[in-house]
Parts: structure tokens; C-alpha cells; sequence
């Protein structure tokens, strides 16, 4: 039996021993803890990098075009393609003073907001100011006119130079330009549309997405009702737009984006949607402004860092039903 100092010694002895044995075993690279806090922070990164859904990041280049106000919150107005770090591909019309007057709302620039699809992180917005100064409409632009229809796509067109450059990763992109589709898109294979819709009424937030609908590309019609003159079919491509999700004609912001996607699985802009048709409830004709007119293509791919390429791709015989988002 022990005595009462023998016990409090035999206790002493078997702390130090269990002492001893957790810092050998902390020290043992063999014996150590298999998952590392590091290791937890890596799972964590690769979860970050890969949590926006693909069809999220092909929309990743369209941004929401905002006529920002001197007396009062911005509005957006248009939908627009990010074509360079510092350049945005939109319509002119609603950037403008005189637009504005009658309402009494004093334009003082464009607010342009980026990385707000459904699957994005509020880290991945990005939100950028263009003074009106930078707000630069294509040579030739005329005021958009009832008495002239092709005042509505032959260099009707914006480029919005942002002060600070958009950062390019997973969920804000710039598109390339398609040097060699259109104008008519007829028969011209997986074609999408690329817009945005206002998510909130009251706050005008909005999200950018692909329109869940069958697109095909089409003949532009000669013309369009309550405007005057016949479409100029060198400058304007038209699509077709039938939603799967609704039996009514669809309704897209001016400027949403016409896309295709090459058979190298790129994503090439062809055209901006301005007018629409809807003849035959739900599909609507979409009209817009042609990235293939000559005049066009030299404005745009004569801005720095612009990507012009020539696009892969291949034309059907049928009317084909895209997966869109």
C-alpha cells in the first residue's frame, strides 16, 4: 500500500508521463492531426472558385447600363456588353442630357454594374461610374427618330469608357467581337440572348442572365410599325425569341446581347437588341444593331484591348432550341 506522500507522488509521475506523451505525439509528424487548418482554408478556396454555375459565368461579360443622376439615384436603362477592362458596348440615347430633359433629371454619367447573376457572391459585384464626357457615341450617330427607322440601329450605339478598369476573372468577363457573322444571322446555329431584369421594383436592383427561350436567326422584316422607312438589312440582324417558360412575347432591355456560341465552344457577340415585333404570341422578332456593318466593326475594334476575332461556327437547316438560362 502506498502512503499519503507515495500516493501524491505516483500521481505527480503519471501527469508527467501523459505530459510528455502529448507533446511527442503533437511533435510526430506521424502522429499529428491529419487535417490541417490550411488544409480546411484550401477546401474553402476551391469551394469559392467554382460555386458560380457555368451558365452564370457565360454571362459574366453583360453589365447593367444606369443613367446616373446630379438630384437623384441612378436608373438603369440599358443592358450592356463589357468588351474591354475599361469599355462598355451599349445604346447612346438614354445616356443623354436631352433625353432626360422633360423629366427635369440632370445626366451626369453611367453607373455600370457587373457580377450581379443569381449564383454570384455580393464579392463578386463590381460597380463602375463613366462620366457623361466619356459616354462616346459612334461617328455618324443621328437622334433616334419615329421618321427614320434606321435611326434606331445604324450607329446608334455607345461606347462607355469607365474611370476604373473592371477586374476580368470568373464573374465579370469581357466578350469578343464576331468580325464575320451577320449581318442576317439566318440559319447561323446556337445563338442565345444575354440580358438582364429588375429584381427589385422599388430599389431597381437587377440581375444579368441568359433568357430561358429557343432563339433562331432570322431575315429582318422590311419594316417596323409606327416607324417610318424600311429596316436596312446591312446594318441590322434579327432573331426570333421564344420563351420556354411563358406564353406571352417576351419583353428584353434594349441592348441585351445577341450571342453565338463557336464551335470552339467561344462565346462571340453578333448583335445589340433595340426594336422588337411580336407577331405570333409568345415569339417576338428582336431587331438590333449588327456587329458585322463595316462602320460598326471600325469602331469598335479600334478601342484598345478589344477582341476581334474571327468565329467558328456552323449553320443549321432547322429552327434549333438553344439551352438558354
Amino acid at each position: 500500500m502506498f502512503g499519503f506522500s507515495n500516493i501524491h507522488l505516483f500521481i505527480a509521475l503519471l501527469i508527467l508521463a501523459v505530459f510528455n506523451d502529448s507533446i511527442m505525439v503533437s511533435a510526430h509528424p506521424s502522429r499529428a492531426i491529419k487535417k490541417r487548418p490550411s488544409d480546411t482554408s484550401s477546401a474553402s478556396r476551391q469551394r469559392r472558385l467554382t460555386r458560380m454555375t457555368t451558365e452564370d459565368q457565360d454571362a459574366a461579360f453583360l453589365a447593367v447600363v444606369s443613367a446616373n443622376f446630379k438630384n437623384a439615384g441612378p436608373e438603369p436603362v440599358y443592358s450592356g456588353s463589357i468588351i474591354s477592362p475599361k469599355c462598355v458596348l451599349t445604346y447612346f440615347d438614354q445616356l443623354t442630357e436631352k433625353f432626360w430633359e422633360p423629366t427635369g433629371q440632370i445626366v451626369d454619367g453611367a453607373t455600370l454594374t457587373a457580377g450581379v447573376q443569381s449564383s454570384a457572391r455580393p464579392t463578386d459585384i463590381q460597380t463602375r461610374f463613366a462620366p457623361i464626357a466619356n459616354i462616346v457615341p459612334f461617328p455618324g450617330q443621328t437622334p433616334e427618330s419615329r421618321n427614320d427607322v434606321n435611326s434606331l440601329f445604324r450607329n446608334s450605339m455607345a461606347l462607355v469608357k469607365v474611370e476604373q478598369a473592371f477586374i476580368l476573372g470568373t464573374g465579370v468577363k469581357s466578350i469578343k467581337i464576331a468580325r464575320n457573322v451577320g449581318p442576317s444571322l439566318l440559319n447561323v446555329n446556337n445563338l442565345g440572348i444575354y440580358t438582364h431584369i429588375i429584381t427589385n421594383k422599388v430599389t431597381l436592383a437587377a440581375a444579368t442572365k441568359k433568357a430561358n427561350a429557343s432563339v433562331e436567326g432570322v431575315e429582318c422584316p422590311k419594316s417596323i410599325p409606327r416607324y417610318i422607312g424600311s429596316v436596312n438589312t446591312t446594318v441590322t440582324s434579327c432573331v426570333t425569341v421564344e420563351p420556354l417558360d411563358s406564353s406571352s412575347c417576351v419583353q428584353l432591355p434594349e441592348g441585351s446581347a445577341a450571342v453565338l456560341r463557336g464551335s470552339d465552344d467561344t462565346l462571340y457577340l453578333t448583335a445589340m437588341t433595340k426594336g422588337d415585333i411580336c407577331k405570333t404570341s409568345p415569339t417576338t422578332v428582336f431587331l438590333g444593331s449588327s456587329m458585322a456593318f463595316s462602320d460598326h466593326l471600325d469602331t469598335i475594334c479600334n478601342e484598345p484591348d478589344v477582341d476581334c476575332a474571327e468565329a467558328k461556327y456552323r449553320f443549321a437547316r432547322r429552327k434549333l432550341n438553344a439551352v438558354l438560362y
